[in-house]
């Protein structure tokens, strides 16, 4: 799920799927610039280490390796 993936705070921002909520946040941290700058950064950062294409490559070989191994 998604709280899996989105750290609150850290990679991402969460809340509630309400429209009023959504916009509520976004109000919220639109003038916080430098949290905006950081949460970019790590969730960029999450992105490229847990779903880079040489990481999906890598997994895969994996699992072919340990199918084939067994």
């Amino acid at each position: 799920g998604i709280n899996e993936v989105i750290k609150h705070g850290e990679n991402g921002w969460l809340c509630k799927t309400e429209s009023k909520s959504i916009r509520s946040e976004i109000q919220n941290l639109l003038p916080k610039v430098e949290l905006c700058e950081k949460l970019g950064r790590n969730a960029r950062d999450f992105v490229v280490k847990h779903f880079s294409l040489n990481r999906i490559v890598e997994m895969e070989l994996n699992l072919y390796d340990r199918i084939l191994n067994k």
